[in-house]
């Protein structure tokens, strides 16, 4: 609120500087503006983002407090696209990732350790789904006038997917090595063999 209600007195300031961008002492004087922005939303917002997704982590399994923390931050960062285009009609939305992705990254740092740590195929592909799906595509691409306020949450959630993509890469490399490479059949594995091979063939002598 303190936020918006300072912006009546700073609109001409900026409005004057963003007509003057093609000169660079003037481009120079917005990017600092805008530094000077990122640096105090996250202030006031840091901490508070942070302890409501420790409070989604108290109680929920991965898969959970990925959604309840992307929808979280979906909200967080639609609002604050909202407050930067009050003060920064005519900027590049790009700009708001020096206020978005340090609060994405917290839900970054609270999910990897959970990940790192899993070896189950299903698991770490059920999360991806969550990721590219529900989260990327259908927020993100979803087609509902989002994309320019989200496009600011885009880059961490995709680090996050491609961190999850590395693990499944692994876990399946460990379960080839582990369960197929070094296999070795044992006497009741080549005795269900013969028997599932000769089932077979006694199937196709009765249809022929």
């Amino acid at each position: 609120v303190k936020f918006k209600a300072a912006v009546p007195d700073l609109q001409k300031v900026v409005g004057a500087i963003q007509m003057r961008l093609s000169r660079q002492d003037y481009s120079r004087l917005m990017h600092d503006i805008q530094r000077f922005y990122s640096e105090k939303r996250i202030e006031v917002l840091g901490e508070s983002v942070e302890d409501h997704l420790l409070n989604y982590q108290t109680s929920n399994e991965l898969p959970m407090l990925i959604r309840l923390g992307s929808a979280y931050l979906i909200q967080v960062t639609q609002m604050e696209y909202q407050l930067f285009r009050y003060f920064f009609p005519n900027s590049d939305a790009e700009a708001l990732e020096q206020v978005v992705v340090p609060l994405c990254t917290i839900l970054y740092e609270i999910v990897r350790p959970y990940f790192i740590a899993m070896y189950d195929i299903g698991s770490l592909c059920g999360i991806i789904s969550i990721l590219r799906t529900e989260i990327i595509e259908e927020q993100f691409e979803g087609g509902l006038g989002k994309g320019e306020a989200l496009a600011a949450m885009r880059p961490v959630m995709e680090e996050i997917l491609a961190d999850v993509q590395e693990r499944l890469v692994y876990s399946m490399q460990q379960y080839i090595r582990d369960e197929i490479s070094y296999y070795t059949p044992t006497k009741e594995d080549l005795l269900e063999f013969d028997a599932a091979e000769e089932a077979e063939e006694a199937e196709e002598a009765a249809a022929a």
